[in-house]
């Protein structure tokens, strides 16, 4: 994972020496340096604006002056939000600058007026505060190598909580480390121009996944070009809505509409269109068999097109929550029943491989797997030092 705080560590080191001088800082140190990166970016991109605003900045609303910013502002924007992800709204920006505002110099490399003005100020303290500041925008957070070590055969210590536990692997077990598990490594892309696409092109993407779609797959059947036609499309404007027959997506983009008007077929279908296009595309789902309803559907077209490969993605610490919505929604369709028959229960299988190689014990909760924890017994030597070792789990 990036390290998004490392551009800022030998400045606030820098800055916490000072406090012996000239008194202790009223607000973290850390702080003061992201609220001034939001400054920066503020009086580097948008000279003259009110820098109150700067909440709608880094959380994508529709800002007016960001339709003028040139590739190297934009890509300065994207490198704060990456780096600056705690500013959430209004209240939390607007609070923070009023903490910066009441900074006594020099700490302070600017200073804020009443009207929105930014002024830097000549005798701010730590010289080159400035240039790390624009460098931060410039460059986004490095993402350092990970390398995976698997476990070899032995015995090994994990925690549940705060309860020790042992587990040995086998050497017939441990020859899964030979062949490792591939990473998905995936260039990434600093900017993209706007996307846009007509109605009339996704209801002939509908058309095409209506005759491709083999019987007895989770897109077939689902009348997909009677689903777009009758979707209506309108813009809201300032004097109301207005017919539109095709979407940009630049940026963030609200979609309302009433129960089953069409939103989720829209989405569906933008997506696949997408994909046969060449995109990558995420989808966020509030729940997970939603999400896997989704991918059912996507992977039931691959034959037909290989660009329309779904991956769903689903985390450890909450399956256990969404298997019990699962149960609970297959039991309001179906009535109580043991057919599991979902595809999303295959991906949320709550068994460990390790509790396979441990008797007389609880299974592990799930959650609390030790996929990255676990620790080699040497004797009785303290593991709490050792090496942390990945074990490979197979596919259950």
């Amino acid at each position: 994972m990036a390290n998004a705080d490392n551009w800022r560590a030998q400045v606030a080191a820098d800055l916490i020496a000072l406090e012996s001088e000239y008194g202790k800082l009223p607000i973290d140190v850390s702080r003061m340096l992201d609220i001034e990166m939001v400054l920066t970016v503020m009086r580097e991109y948008f000279p003259g604006e009110d820098p109150t605003a700067a909440w709608a900045v880094l959380n994508g609303q529709p800002y007016p002056a960001l339709q003028q910013l040139t590739a190297e502002g934009q890509r300065a924007i994207a490198i704060a939000r990456h780096r600056l992800s705690w500013i959430s709204g209004r209240d939390t920006w607007e609070r923070h600058l009023r903490l910066y505002k009441n900074i006594s110099e020099p700490y302070p490399l600017y200073r804020v007026n009443d009207d929105g003005q930014i002024i830097e100020i000549d005798n701010a303290v730590t010289d080159g505060r400035k240039v790390v500041l624009l460098d931060a925008l410039r460059t986004p957070p490095a993402r350092p190598p990970r390398p995976s070590a698997y476990a070899p055969a032995g015995r090994y210590r994990f925690f549940e909580g705060r309860s020790p536990q042992e587990v040995e692997i086998g050497q017939k077990v441990a020859q899964g480390a030979s062949s490792p598990i591939p990473i998905l490594d995936l260039d990434g892309r600093a900017s993209r121009s706007p996307i846009t696409v007509s109605l009339a092109e996704l209801r002939a993407t509908a058309a095409w996944m209506d005759n491709t779609a083999r019987p007895g797959t989770a897109a077939y059947g689902q009348s997909w070009s009677a689903r777009l036609r009758a979707v209506d499309m309108r813009r809201v404007g300032a004097e109301g809505l207005h017919p539109e027959d095709r979407l940009t997506l630049d940026g963030l983009l609200h979609m309302i509409g009433m129960v089953g008007s069409g939103k989720s077929s829209l989405l569906t279908v933008l997506t696949v269109h997408l994909a046969r296009g060449g995109y990558r595309v995420t989808i966020v789902q509030s729940d997970v068999a939603s999400l896997l309803r989704e991918e059912a559907i996507f992977e039931s077209l691959r034959e037909a097109d290989p660009n329309v490969h779904a991956v769903p993605m689903v985390g450890r610490s909450t399956r256990l929550t969404h298997l019990r919505r699962l149960h609970d929604s297959e039991a309001l369709i179906w009535g109580p029943n043991l057919d599991h028959d979902h595809p999303a229960y295959e991906m949320l299988s709550t068994v460990c491989p390790l509790d396979g190689l441990r008797r007389d014990t609880h299974p592990i909760k799930p959650g609390q797997e030790p996929c990255t924890s676990l620790y080699p017994l040497a004797g009785e030597a303290d593991a709490d030092d050792e090496e942390d070792y990945h074990e490979e789990q197979p596919e259950v």
